[in-house]
């Protein structure tokens, strides 16, 4: 079961969708979430984190262009991968 009991820190150096991003990685890579796992929905893991949803959009992006979760309509967004080299990804992807 995914519990969430944090929030970002909306005053802190780096942007909510990045603090997002590294709290659903500590969380995959220390067990607390595991494999297969469905994470709340989008608007749910909006109110949880006090953030708009696009926010929520965004780092959950980054995590799926990682290969740590995937997104499947109708079916919510899975974890899929707990990869250590995966999760040790801090750079963004380079769109460009």
């Amino acid at each position: 079961m995914i519990t969430i009991d944090w929030k970002p820190d909306k005053n802190g150096a780096e942007p909510a969708y990045r603090q997002i991003v590294d709290y659903i990685s500590r969380k995959i890579s220390g067990g607390d979430w595991t494999i297969g796992s469905i994470l709340p929905s989008q608007r749910v893991l909006a109110e949880r984190f006090g953030v708009n949803r696009s926010t929520v959009v965004r780092a959950l992006e980054e995590l799926c262009s990682y290969g740590v979760l995937e997104g499947t309509t109708g079916k919510g967004t899975i974890l899929t991968s707990n990869t250590w080299s995966v999760l040790m990804s801090t750079a963004p992807p380079d769109w460009g």
